[in-house]
């Protein structure tokens, strides 16, 4: 009961310290004049009397601080003071107040930033509710989990699968197709989904429902769900749109609901439609996601998937091969998986960063608390004790490392709005923000950053000798603290900055090295544009051709158009695979092969070379023997001791479509296909007059169409005009969008040129931050030492070596530093081991070269104070003595 009057006493007294303050101080002087007036009643003079009572009464301000401890709120008042006297001293000193806030913000705001992602991709629940009990089924065909599947493996696991309460399957993403309300045509991202999308994923659409059963069924209803987004843009969010009926890739579809807002799908989607069970095919295109059935763990649900795979064998024992497993993931585990590695790499690299900026701060506390020794020796000679001149140190750092984190939360948002711009396609679909959770963790790692670089500076400052400082001047004592404490600050930045250097200078070799790969092919001058031709409109192959040969020939009229051609897929970028065998050799079975259709003028537009026999031409129709261009990997795979001209080939797709046999006209050089790393792909090429229909359907359920156009030398890309010529032939038919060909390379090394460039800027931020450190303490031993280097010049010692002993000093320190650092780069640089690209992680000239950039910067860094010191005047210096 004492401690609770006790507690509600102190809470009562909260808000009344400055009356509290002014009754105490009353009190005292009352108790103090009694004291005095009694002396001077036993005969003291007066000026005796006030001597004796004080000397009688004890310290003043000890027994003030006897009574605040009874109060209770001494910590928090002390804490207050140590804050406030802080900030005043900060104020004085703007000059190293920004410095230090500077570094500080360019340090945690680049942390933050890197979190916030890390946040988005790595950590945050996914949107929709219980997220964690959302897993998908993997493949793993020992070299990797996988989690594409057949249509009858698909099919088998939905009819058996008992640990998922509810389950879909998706066609393996989003792909784009036109879209038709009200006479207008819109190209959009549609999501192919079963019945049970919405139910797995907790968010039903509204207004409107969901798929119901059936519906992903052959003559199944043909209903379609708009996203959010998409019903605000094109019906300006009317309720009325439900039942409404729109033309999707030609066909009609009936509105049946209208996502939440907050719903969101990976890959992002427009809309999305009902994918029919009954007609999966047998390629490897089909994911299954499901939620855990109440009270059900993934190791049981993994148990039951496993048991179901032997009996899949048993059904249908070409589904799965003899190595071949199923396992259950998480869902978010699975979506992150690619992104996870290169995530890491950047966050190492951003603490690491931090680490430099708080050394660095550390350093300038240091010089800074050295210089205020004789301050600190005074503190100490009225009654300051060690913990409370460690504390008021410390309250100096933590307010810096507060400001700087709030400074640090603007250079994050920056930060953020620049990793979303860089980043690949991958990333975007996340929303890396800054929310409660960021804001946490930046302000935690600015104060814990604050505690870290000030306790260095708040010991050694704590350790000053009072009665030698008060004899001295600042300047004179400031030589007599230790100056390892900031040597080993400067080597460990020294160290840190050579990682960093390393690891950028590994992504730049790299990326350099990627983009220098022969492509096969020239992209200059060169504009691409996309269409979807999903759907009924185009599934006949001539009205297809129609629209092909009399857009080309109209693309061709332009001015300012050089060449046009059309094919499937564009170089760099994937293809469509399809088996091919060949029917003198039975034996050998069907094999995957990149294939492709293109127009007569492909070749020669993009300047691929003719290696053997002829290109494709105009002479190739439809009514000739099927004739086909193969790549040299293609003839060295598939015909390295033979005769290639005018051999065979057969497209072996399954039934419903038939077999195509084609003949070998030519042979033209590789060209880069899925990316600029990987080896050449064998690669098939077909005239597009040749191409039945069903293969076009198959060609444009996965990818669109695309065009290209080669500019006239210095004439602008015709986006305009091609725009119009398309309406004119078909105004439901619009383009999806243009790019360059310098724009597709680009987004193929979008990840690699994403690290090089964020760790490129950190390395840059730490060699500055390093050379920084380097020049203040330089500058400070030269201070500190000015009256050692007059007396060394007085005694004769030559301008060329008090500059030599003074450059010296941080040539061999930051040589020190970086001879740790190139050992903890060895280490750092097996991260980067499966990012690099025709480079080896241990290069020795890059480790090197690292290394001589930043003693060469200390050099630098360096020369200044140099010059200065071996121009000091003996005179001077000396006059002081």
């Amino acid at each position: 009961m004492r401690s609770l009057e006790r507690w509600k006493l102190r809470l009562r007294q909260l808000g009344k310290g400055r009356r509290l303050e002014g009754d105490l101080n009353d009190e005292l002087q009352f108790h103090l004049e009694q004291q005095i007036a009694q002396n001077e009643e036993a005969g003291m003079p007066p000026q005796e009397a006030r001597r004796r009572a004080l000397a009688d009464f004890g310290g003043v301000e000890q027994i003030k601080v006897q009574c605040r401890e009874t109060r209770g709120w001494l910590f928090w008042e002390q804490a207050w003071q140590d804050i406030s006297y802080a900030a005043r001293t900060l104020r004085r000193s703007p000059g190293f107040a920004f410095v230090a806030l500077l570094t500080l913000s360019l340090g945690i705001g680049a942390t933050s930033a890197i979190f916030s992602v890390i946040d988005a991709v790595l950590l945050r629940p996914l949107p929709y509710p219980e997220s964690s009990r959302l897993a998908v089924v993997l493949r793993d065909q020992g070299e990797g989990a996988y989690s594409s599947h057949s249509g009858p493996a698909i099919r088998f696991l939905l009819d058996n699968l008992r640990s998922l309460e509810e389950v879909y399957s998706t066609g393996g993403g989003a792909s784009g197709v036109n879209l038709v309300v009200n006479g207008r045509a819109e190209y959009v991202q549609s999501m192919s989904v079963t019945s049970g999308f919405f139910r797995t994923l907790g968010l039903p659409p509204s207004p409107g429902r969901g798929f119901e059963p059936g519906e992903d069924r052959s003559g199944g209803a043909a209903s379609v769900v708009l996203s959010h987004a998409l019903w605000t843009r094109l019906f300006n969010a009317d309720s009325g749109a439900v039942g409404s009926k729109v033309l999707l890739g030609g066909e009609p579809y009936t509105v049946v609901g209208i996502s939440s807002p907050e719903f969101r799908t990976f890959p992002p989607a427009d809309i999305w439609v009902p994918l029919h069970i009954d007609r999966m095919g047998d390629g490897t295109n089909y994911q299954l996601i499901g939620r855990l059935a109440p009270g059900v763990t993934f190791e049981q649900a993994g148990a039951e998937l496993s048991s179901i795979v032997e009996s899949l064998r048993q059904v249908a024992p070409r589904e799965l091969r003899e190595q071949d497993t199923m396992v259950l993931s998480s869902y978010r585990r699975n979506l992150t998986e690619d992104a996870r590695p290169s995530l890491l790499v950047l966050l190492a690299a951003a603490a690491m960063l931090l680490l430099i900026a708080s050394s660095n701060t550390a350093c300038l506390l240091l010089a800074r608390g050295s210089g205020r020794s004789r301050e600190i020796a005074i503190r100490g000679s009225l009654g300051g004790g060690r913990l409370r001149i460690v504390r008021q140190m410390l309250a100096e750092s933590v307010l810096l490392a507060a400001f700087g984190g709030l400074l640090g939360l603007v250079v994050a948002r920056a930060g953020i709005g620049f990793l979303l711009a860089l980043s690949p396609a991958s990333y975007q679909i996340w929303d890396a923000r800054i929310d409660y959770r960021v804001l946490g963790a930046t302000m935690a790692v600015s104060l814990l950053t604050g505690l870290l670089f000030g306790l260095i500076p708040a010991f050694q400052a704590s350790r000053i000798d009072i009665s030698k400082s008060l004899r001295q001047d600042d300047a004179r004592s400031a030589g007599d603290s230790s100056p390892w404490p900031r040597r080993l600050l400067v080597a460990g930045e020294a160290a840190l900055c050579v990682v960093l250097l390393v690891g950028a200078a590994l992504f730049i070799q790299s990326l350099a090295n990627l983009l220098s790969v022969d492509l096969g092919f020239d992209p200059r001058r060169i504009m691409t544009a996309q269409m979807s031709l999903r759907g009924t409109q185009y599934q006949e192959a001539q009205r297809l051709k129609v629209l092909f040969e009399r857009g080309l020939e109209e693309i061709r009229r332009l001015p300012q158009v050089e060449g046009a051609a059309v094919c499937n897929n564009l170089p760099v970028e994937r293809g469509l695979n399809l088996p091919i065998r060949h029917p003198a050799d039975p034996e050998r079975g069907a094999v995957a092969v990149d294939w492709r259709y293109v127009s007569p003028g492909y070749f020669e537009l993009l300047s691929i070379p003719l290696r053997q026999g002829r290109l494709l031409s105009e002479s190739d129709r439809a009514n000739t023997q099927p004739a086909a261009v193969i790549n040299q990997a293609f003839a060295d795979r598939y015909f390295a001791q033979g005769q290639v001209l005018g051999q065979q080939l057969q497209l072996a797709m399954p039934a419903p479509f038939a077999s195509l046999d084609l003949r070998i006209v030519g042979v033209v050089g590789n060209v880069k296909s899925r990316g600029l790393a990987g080896p050449p792909q064998a690669t098939l090429y077909m005239p597009m007059s040749q191409v039945p229909d069903r293969y076009f359907q198959v060609a444009h359920s996965f990818f669109q169409a695309n065009w290209l156009i080669k500019s006239r030398q210095g004439a602008a890309a015709p986006i305009g005009p091609m725009r119009e010529i398309l309406r004119s032939i078909d105004p439901l038919q619009p383009f999806s969008g243009f790019r360059s060909m310098q724009q597709v390379i680009g987004g193929s090394v979008a990840l690699p040129r994403f690290q090089m460039t964020l760790l490129t800027v950190f390395a840059t931020l730490a060699l500055v931050m390093a050379a920084t450190g380097i020049y203040g303490l330089v500058s400070y031993t030269v201070a500190a030492r000015g009256r050692e280097f007059g007396i060394r010049i007085a005694l004769g010692a030559t301008t060329g070596r008090t500059f030599r002993t003074v450059l010296q000093q941080g040539v061999l320190l930051t040589s020190l530093g970086a001879a740790a650092g190139l050992l903890a780069a060895l280490a750092f640089s097996r991260l980067l081991e499966g990012h690099l690209f025709q480079l080896e992680s241990t290069d020795a000239l890059t480790y090197i070269g690292a290394a001589l950039l930043l003693v060469s910067t200390s050099a630098l860094a360096s020369l200044s104070p140099a010059i200065r010191a071996s121009h000091l005047s003996p005179v001077e210096s000396l006059r002081g003595d």
